[in-house]
């Protein structure tokens, strides 16, 4: 869904008919942000698009640059491991959500769970 749900963005010239009734509307700056969400609208579009060729969400993406990141920090690759509520944490959703993200990235063979070493949860 697109952040932006205006269709046609008002012209300047609207912007500053309707700062004098606003006064606290800078319409300079109104224009540049409505510019920006929609060009990062644009941008979502087409990361989704480029994401679902490979059978990928936003959300599956996100768990998977936060697996990546978390590996590439560290010396050692066996270390390379996070949590489950770790990953919640760092890609901002849910635990229940993470599962579900999980699952499907596990169905489709991009992770694999393993037992925690100390714990083997």
């Amino acid at each position: 869904m697109p952040h932006l749900l205006l269709k046609d963005l008002p012209r300047y010239e609207c912007l500053l008919e309707a700062s004098r009734e606003f006064p606290d509307l800078d319409p300079s700056a109104t224009e540049v942000l409505l510019h920006l969400l929609r060009a990062g609208d644009e941008a979502f579009r087409v990361l989704d698009a480029q994401l679902a060729e490979h059978e990928l969400s936003q959300g599956r993406f996100g768990v998977l640059m936060a697996l990546w990141g978390n590996c590439h920090r560290r010396d050692e690759r066996e270390d390379c491991w996070l949590t489950p509520a770790d990953l919640a944490d760092r890609t901002g959703v849910t635990r229940a959500t993470i599962t579900g993200l999980l699952d499907s990235l596990e169905r489709t063979g991009l992770v694999e769970r393993r037992p925690h070493h100390v714990d083997l949860r």
